[in-house]
């Protein structure tokens, strides 16, 4: 039983041992056809076909392989494989190529065409270690790499022209990695530092080539954004290897990564250098126009100063003749209006460059509308203009009552402007929720619809119908002082000849309190009999001086007069005035040389000096004050406006009259 049993199996396995070489290689052609991947099989020195699968015959197209020689059979493929395959043969060492050209004509009619494949050669050894069969498999990977290479050749392209814009554009791209410090650029070093490589590869590298006085903020900004995401923009100014600098723009942006968790950095600078070159001539352009506009109202206010003077003396010396009454007041409306046309070009220009600085205090908006009625009455008188005021209750502002009585009487001398002879004005103040309200209606020219977009622009005007010499300032300074009190205006008309209206909304104080106003408790109370004493004018303009010397003398003053700095500082010596009224700009020697001489004097410290000048700008009469001067008044002097100032500063005088 045991022999028979051992006979059976020994005869299976006999019989396995024929079939398992069968089975084996039915196998391995199924899986090997099955394949992907190219395979097949070279044979002797001759590199015959003993086998290829589908996928061979795919790449190479469907010729008579198996049992040809492989260079035989394919000629245009050979190149350097005879060689490459021989050599793996020799050594028993496989190969791996990837991306490796070959030549292949897949018909008859077609030219050879190049295609790129993976291949792995791997020598088949034989049991006495020979090796005579090489088989190679691999992959096509034609489209796969003309792909890739077609997306690297667009990212070039985008790199290139990301690169020629940033170049252009005089710009550097960087990203900051705060955890390793690393930046990363690319740009317009070459345009901007005479560099192909950039300047520096860290963070804290580039912070030595940043300006001292420019540095600390971008640090700050640097560390926050290390911590946080956040973006900024900022300027400053980077140190050039050659020397000097290059003004940077750079807008900056930082976020977390979501796969890595780190912060990022990222931003953008270009070169603003021209820019702000061009800043700092626009900027001095508009000094020059300043000081020209500045220049302006002095000379425009000095002759000014005599007529001024003039027509106070001709109000003084009463006179009968209708005739020489109606024309003096022509004449005093028409100089007051060009005074306030100097005025206003020079409170625009403050205001344009931040120089005003309002002195708010809570007061009654209707005592503000009535000093800006008493102001416009005179020349709604001489058109014969009816007022009709609806004030419907009492409202508190905090304001400066100087400017706002500026806003409301410059729309009343607006409106009297372009109405018509006989015609109604309408004033009207009411409450809109936590606002108070002021409406200003003519029955004038009215505005057409293209000028409305434009009637509170500087030096704008409307069409020829609406002009009536007006520089086109008077609008803009009533919407910039408004809007420095928190408020607003807007102008509306139904078209021409159909009037306008202008509408002011300022916030109402913060308390819902009507306070009174006490600004005249603190203003100087004039004396009934006002001390008469000895005067001195100086300056070098005579009409003015004289004009002048004569009001005075009629106010009952004892004045003596020089025409000049120092004909003014002998007059002073010679005279002892308690108070001197002194010009600024003087050939020889001007106000601040006369004023600091008299001060030097034995009498000077008891002497009251007050400065009587054309220049009216805030740093002038800073420096007049600091100069020693008791007061400031701007020419054309208002004569009530001077006595006040005397009043005030000269109650008694050792040389009365």
């Amino acid at each position: 039983m045991q022999s028979g049993d051992i006979s059976l199996q020994e005869r299976t396995d006999d019989v396995m041992k024929v079939q398992e070489p069968a089975i084996s290689d039915a196998i391995l052609r199924q899986a090997f056809d099955a394949s992907p991947a190219f395979l097949h099989v070279l044979r002797g020195p001759d590199f015959v076909f003993e086998y290829a699968n589908s996928a061979y015959y795919t790449l190479v197209g469907r010729r008579d392989l198996i049992g040809r020689p492989a260079f035989e059979a394919m000629p245009e493929a050979a190149g350097n494989y005879p060689a490459l395959i021989a050599r793996v043969m020799e050594t028993h060492e496989p190969f791996h190529g990837y991306e490796l050209p070959v030549m292949l004509a897949r018909t008859e009619d077609q030219a050879p065409e190049e295609r790129l494949i993976d291949l792995v050669y791997i020598p088949l050894l034989e049991p006495d270690g020979t090796c005579i069969r090489v088989l190679g498999h691999g992959t096509d990977v034609t489209e796969s790499v003309l792909q890739r290479r077609r997306a690297e050749d667009a990212e070039r392209a985008s790199y290139r022209r990301l690169t020629d814009a940033l170049a252009a554009g005089r710009m550097i791209a960087w990203e900051w990695d705060p955890d390793s410090d690393v930046v990363a650029s690319r740009g317009a070093w070459p345009e901007l530092f005479n560099r192909s490589e950039p300047l520096f590869a860290t963070g804290k590298k580039s912070m030595e080539f940043l300006h001292p006085d420019d540095r600390a903020e971008r640090v700050l900004k640097m560390q926050a954004a290390a911590a946080s995401d956040m973006s900024w923009n900022m300027q400053y100014r980077s140190l050039h290897p050659d020397g000097g600098f290059v003004w940077l723009e750079e807008r900056a942006t930082s976020r977390r990564d979501a796969l890595t968790g780190s912060q990022v950095v990222t931003g953008l600078v270009w070169d603003i250098t021209d820019r702000k070159k061009i800043e700092e001539e626009l900027q001095l352009a508009d000094r020059r126009k300043n000081d020209f506009l500045a220049t302006l109202a002095h000379e425009l206010r000095n002759p000014l100063a005599p007529i001024r003077s003039g027509l106070q003396i001709l109000k003084v010396l009463v006179t009968d003749d209708e005739r020489v009454n109606k024309t003096r007041a022509i004449m005093e409306r028409q100089m007051n209006h060009l005074v306030r046309l100097i005025d206003d070009l020079m409170e625009v220009s403050r205001i344009s460059r931040g120089k005003i600085v309002l002195r708010p205090v809570r007061l009654p908006l209707g005592s503000v509308l009535s000093t800006a009625v008493e102001a416009a009455w005179p020349s709604m008188e001489a058109k014969g203009l009816q007022l009709h005021q609806v004030l419907e209750e009492t409202l508190a502002v905090d304001g400066d009552k100087d400017r706002l009585t500026q806003v409301f009487a410059n729309l009343l001398g607006n409106a009297v402007k372009f109405s018509p002879a006989s015609s109604t004005l309408e004033l009207r103040m009411y409450r809109e929720g936590q606002q108070a309200v002021v409406v200003v209606r003519d029955e004038g020219q009215g505005i057409d619809a293209a000028s409305l977009e434009t009637v509170f622009d500087l030096y704008a005007q409307g069409p020829s119908h609406q002009m009536s010499g007006s520089l086109g300032i008077g609008l803009a300074l009533v919407k910039q002082l408004v809007e420095l009190h928190r408020g607003t205006i807007t102008a509306e008309s139904a078209g021409k000849d159909l009037g306008s209206s202008f509408t002011v909304r300022l916030p109402l104080a913060a308390a819902d309190v009507n306070a009174p106003d006490h600004s005249a408790e603190h203003a100087p109370v004039p004396a009934a009999v006002p001390d008469r004493g000895r005067v001195l004018v100086v300056d070098d303009n005579q009409d003015a001086a004289d004009t002048l010397v004569t009001c005075l003398a009629l106010e009952g003053y004892e004045v003596d007069v020089a025409y000049g700095g120092n004909a003014g500082i002998e007059a002073f010596e010679r005279k002892l005035p308690g108070l001197v009224l002194l010009d600024i700009g003087m050939p020889e020697i001007d106000g601040y040389e006369v004023a600091r001489r008299i001060r030097q004097s034995e009498r000077g410290n008891a002497t009251r000096l007050i400065a009587l000048t054309g220049w009216g700008q805030p740093e002038d009469k800073a420096r007049i004050l600091a100069a020693g001067f008791d007061a400031h008044l701007t020419k054309p002097v208002d004569l009530a406006a001077l006595a006040g100032a005397m009043r005030t500063l000269w109650p008694s005088s050792t040389n009365r009259v």
